[in-house]
């Protein structure tokens, strides 16, 4: 399982530059995905195919291999937080760039979010 720990030590192993953001959130998980989530979406807005597939990939084993706490920041502070929708840039091109558990993390996401605009 990878905790909270592993996940920053790879975050960090993998994207070397957003340590210094990574280390300024104090360990709070939630705001360390968040870095993640917008250094994906800096990738998004550019259109970087090649950059977005290592980041999925990447969100993708932690929703396979996470603990609990890693599996929720994933859905909560990283898919949540990605505008994947077209605009005056084309985003809606990364959906199909997620890996198999990222998609269904994203589907669960959306219908339950769904479900709680509907309430």
């Amino acid at each position: 399982m990878i905790s909270h720990s592993d996940f920053v030590a790879a975050l960090i192993q993998l994207f070397p530059e957003l340590g210094a953001e990574v280390y300024a959130e104090n360990g709070l998980l939630d705001l360390e995905m968040a870095v993640f989530a917008r250094f994906t979406q800096a990738g998004i807005e550019k259109g970087d195919r090649a950059s977005i597939k290592r980041y999925f990939s990447f969100a993708d084993d932690l929703v396979r291999n996470g603990d609990d706490s890693v599996k929720n920041a994933v859905c909560v502070s990283f898919l949540e937080c990605l505008n994947l929708t077209d605009g005056k840039v084309q985003r809606s091109w990364a959906i199909g760039m997620m890996p198999s558990a990222l998609t269904i993390s994203l589907s669960e996401l959306n219908r339950y979010l769904d479900e709680l605009h509907k309430k």
